[in-house]
């Protein structure tokens, strides 16, 4: 999608979306951006936050530039529910997950925690997401659902709202 995105300025607006490498059409990054204003792929270029994969796409974006390149964008969602922005990225990710796609910033393993998990069966606690789905526990979702278990928790425990748009409580049989 080229050009820009209008913001209403009474609500916040989230984008979900994917850049794509111009010569190959591969996906390299799926995000959720907010309180749009001109977006444009290149935006990138001017993040604030420090991580890994902010770091990465900054990178990979100023390599494209130098070759006289952009990315190309998509957008995946528009509108005013983050938790549907998060969740469209999320089920983006899970449902391409096995297309052997370079995505930065996709590195979320559950393999660690395997072991206490084969460990603590007896003491787990199921639990629901907002659609009705059980897992027998945090770290099942977190492996389905490629989510890292400590934030599912957050959920859980009440100090995020949701993650990856996804809402979970404890299930009471």
């Amino acid at each position: 999608m080229d050009g820009k995105i209008e913001e209403n300025r009474s609500v916040m607006n989230y984008l979900t979306f994917l850049l794509i490498f111009p010569e190959t059409k591969k996906i390299k990054s799926v995000g959720v951006k907010y309180k749009l204003q001109d977006f444009t792929a290149l935006d990138f270029e001017k993040m604030k936050k420090k991580g890994t994969a902010n770091l990465d796409i900054k990178a990979w974006i100023k390599s494209l530039k130098d070759k006289g390149l952009s990315p190309i964008l998509e957008v995946l969602y528009t509108g005013t529910d983050s938790a549907e922005a998060c969740f469209v990225k999320q089920q983006y990710i899970i449902n391409h997950k096995d297309e052997g796609s370079d995505i930065i910033g996709v590195k979320i393993s559950t393999k660690k925690y395997t072991k206490r998990l084969r460990t603590n069966e007896d003491t787990r606690n199921p639990i629901i997401d907002q659609f009705g789905v059980v897992y027998p526990g945090v770290l099942e979702a977190a492996e389905k659902l490629l989510l890292a278990p400590s934030n599912i928790s957050k959920v859980l425990h009440g100090k995020l709202e949701h993650i990856g748009g996804y809402k979970f409580r404890f299930h009471e049989d």
